[in-house]
């Protein structure tokens, strides 16, 4: 299984669903399972959220793989987290010093 995150044209990840990894293939058949990387599973994963209808091509919306054991991407993405493109890394939401509570 395989966790993709729903992220907002602002960058927020809005859900974080349960997927399942055996339904990526690339051009030629081959399961992409959890392979790392250039992230070619991410095009396929936007595809396949649109097949179940979780995605709609012509938002601004994305969907990015996350990894629960934080092997890539940085962390695990949660809800309200954030998305750097450049970077492609999510990030925690910051939390107030005391000072700002």
């Amino acid at each position: 299984m395989a966790h993709a995150a729903r992220i907002d044209s602002d960058g927020v990840v809005r859900e974080v669903l349960v997927v399942d990894d055996d339904k990526f293939l690339d051009a030629n058949g081959k399961k992409l399972g959890q392979k790392v990387g250039t992230f070619p599973q991410d095009e396929l994963l936007m595809e396949y959220m649109e097949s179940l209808g979780l995605h709609d091509p012509a938002s601004s919306e994305e969907w990015r793989f996350t990894s629960y054991n934080n092997n890539f991407r940085g962390v695990y993405a949660g809800q309200g987290f954030t998305y750097d493109k450049q970077a492609d890394l999510f990030m925690p939401p910051e939390t107030p010093t005391e000072e700002e509570s």
